[in-house]
């Protein structure tokens, strides 16, 4: 596989307690850096195989992810450089598994790729003493083609709640670069 900034990653996520109970098993067989759809008897399934730069089994955890796919790219924000974790995938593939992990009520839960990316970026600030950071973040989602930001509030109740919100626009400037209009 040639080198290159973008790395394609996968990671199947684990049965949900739902699968389990109704008996499902695993849909997929993982080689190396190769995935291949199987059949409920555990054949693989013919032309479904597909290489990325790495794929990482339903065991595999967020903090082993982060260590090799997140924090080089944390570490180069922090040198100046622009970076991107984008999670992409199916409804219930495990994007937000992933990317939040879990609530923290279960033995072995197990922190998400954005609690350890700020994580990171805050050891990493602390760390650097002689140096003064700015620092901007966006969290947006896209679903059903429209883009929210997720990290958009308004106050409810005196408590910050998440609005409803009319959904943000891709714009291209003279200049070609591209941003979101009204994105925080």
């Amino acid at each position: 596989m040639s080198k290159s900034n973008i790395k394609v990653v996968i990671r199947v996520r684990p049965l949900n307690s739902r699968e389990i109970n109704a008996g499902c098993g695993q849909s997929w067989e993982i080689e190396k850096d190769t995935i291949t759809q199987v059949n409920e008897r555990g054949r693989a399934l013919v032309g479904t195989a597909a290489k990325f730069a790495h794929v990482y089994d339903q065991a595999s955890r967020s903090g082993t992810i982060y260590k090799d796919v997140a924090m080089p790219i944390i570490d180069a924000a922090i040198e100046g450089y622009n970076g991107t974790i984008f999670a992409y995938g199916q409804t219930s593939s495990g994007k937000t598994h992933t990317m939040l992990g879990d609530d923290g009520s279960n033995a072995g839960a197990e922190p998400g790729i954005i609690r350890l990316a700020v994580q990171g970026i805050f050891e990493n600030i602390n760390r650097s003493q002689d140096r003064e950071f700015l620092l901007r973040i966006s969290y947006l989602e896209i679903y059903n083609e429209n883009i929210n930001d997720l990290l958009s509030a308004a106050v409810v109740d005196g408590a910050p709640a998440v609005t409803a919100q009319q959904p943000l626009k891709v714009r291209e400037s003279t200049s070609g670069e591209i941003s979101v209009e009204g994105l925080n």
